[in-house]
């Protein structure tokens, strides 16, 4: 049961993480600019994936 639950989890919480950023894209893009929230903000994608990867080390999905 813990390996199921811990695999669980982690689907989960990679699943969450990628809606969140989908939702940031749509909900953020410019208007004027069809290209997106992430497109124009680089950082703030580096910031995302750097906060992503300390909280979740791939060591643990792995």
């Amino acid at each position: 049961m813990d390996a199921f639950t811990s695999i669980f989890t982690k689907k989960f919480m990679i699943r969450l993480y990628s809606r969140v950023c989908h939702y940031l894209t749509i909900t953020l893009s410019n208007p004027a600019d069809k290209r997106g929230f992430f497109y124009l903000n680089k950082d703030f994608v580096k910031f995302c994936l750097i906060h992503f990867l300390y909280v979740f080390p791939l060591n643990k999905f792995f």
